[in-house]
């Protein structure tokens, strides 16, 4: 994995960048389960990954889409659970995960031209979204499409011209029509490179 993630920032690097009017990120993604999210898995990951291209359609406003990847997982312990409707109880270790990979498309606004530029944004689109039970040899395993929105806001910290360091915090909300939704709180610790 860390092989691919230096290939793709040399590769992103090697952009034009002194090209106007855009912006790429490469983000390490924090992410805690929150709602029916923490429900299912309530553990803290750093399992997570996120690539955005921003373009600015005038002086501090982008649009851009964001493609990113998190996984949790647990391990719960010795538990009972109800299954099949409710007609057999299984008894066992569990292993949960949820991995999910949100696409979404953006629009962020850009505060200032000061070497620091904060920067508030909302994002919406589909997210691709899998829960695996694991209890011995029997698995429960669900995936479904998502509609998903992410109000985010962030701050790029120019290093030299055209790279710099990328901070954000967002909430991402999937919503799905049995109503398991997908609820997480994102930290994005990244690189940026472009217009800053």
């Amino acid at each position: 994995m860390k092989k691919y993630s230096i290939i793709l920032v040399l590769a992103i690097a090697s952009l034009q960048l002194n090209a106007q009017e855009r912006l790429w990120k490469v983000n390490w993604d924090m992410n805690a389960p929150v709602g029916q999210t923490a429900e299912f898995i309530d553990n803290y990951s750093f399992r997570g990954f996120s690539i955005e291209g921003n373009w600015f359609v005038v002086d501090h406003l982008s649009l851009g889409i964001n493609f990113s990847w998190g996984l949790f997982y647990e391990n719960t312990g010795k538990i009972s659970e109800n299954i099949a409707n409710n007609n057999a109880v299984v008894t066992g270790t569990q292993k949960r995960y949820n991995n999910f990979t949100p696409i979404m498309f953006n629009a962020k606004y850009h505060f200032g031209d000061w070497p620091v530029r904060p920067y508030i944004g909302f994002g919406f689109g589909p997210a691709w979204n899998e829960t695996v039970k694991n209890i011995g040899l029997y698995q429960v395993y669900n995936k479904n499409w998502l509609f998903a929105i992410a109000p985010e806001v962030g701050i790029l910290i120019p290093f030299i011209d055209n790279f710099g360091l990328n901070l954000s915090a967002k909430y991402q909300q999937g919503f799905w029509k049995d109503g398991q939704d997908l609820q997480t709180f994102t930290i994005s610790v990244g690189f940026v490179f472009g217009d800053l």
